[in-house]
């Protein structure tokens, strides 16, 4: 099981970590770990790789456009094996790239953008590896509440946009909503 611990506040020096035999271990190793600068997603894909997407931007320090990275780590050997830096073009100063989901099928990722309300759509089977931006200007990746509530922690009244995402296991649908709108269970892209 794999974890991550976005640069907000109250976390760890590694920002990626393994539970193994119920110990949490900087992942893949403590130097890697402790380099990236907000992750806010790690996903595992069906061929046993570890995806980590780093927003670059954490907390506190001026949000710089193109600074988010999306990582690709074999679990068979536990090392960084791909990376890639998303452009000032799709990843803007404003945006914070949240979750992420791979198609190993088709060479393509998808991401969610909650500042801004969108999906990246990231092509690795081109020449030179392809992301822009889409389905920015649908109601569907917009919020639409004035905020929502935690049982723990009660009213957060930040709209949250594009948040949620999962790719059918065909990989020819897409879901995804807003952690802050009403209709999250019918936005879905084929």
């Amino acid at each position: 099981m794999f974890v991550c611990y976005p640069t907000w506040r109250n976390y760890p020096e590694y920002k990626v970590a393994e539970i193994k035999n119920d110990r949490v271990l900087p992942y893949p190793n403590k130097e890697l770990a402790a380099s990236f600068g907000c992750v806010q997603s790690v996903y595992v894909d069906d061929r046993d790789n570890l995806w980590i997407l780093d927003t670059g931007k954490p907390r506190g320090k001026q949000a710089v456009a193109g600074s988010a990275k999306l990582y690709k780590v074999d679990l068979q050997q536990n090392k960084l094996v791909w990376q890639y830096a998303f452009p000032a073009k799709v990843d803007l100063a404003t945006s914070y790239l949240n979750d992420v989901r791979v198609d190993t099928k088709r060479d393509y990722a998808y991401l969610t953008d909650s500042t801004q309300g969108g999906i990246i759509v990231l092509n690795m089977k081109a020449k030179n590896t392809i992301a822009y931006r889409a389905l920015d200007n649908i109601p569907q990746v917009k919020a639409d509440l004035p905020g929502i509530i935690f049982g723990s922690t009660g009213l957060d009244n930040h709209q949250t946009h594009s948040y949620g995402i999962e790719l059918s296991k065909d990989g020819k649908t897409l879901y995804f909503s807003a952690l802050t709108g009403q209709n999250a269970l019918s936005n879905c892209y084929s």
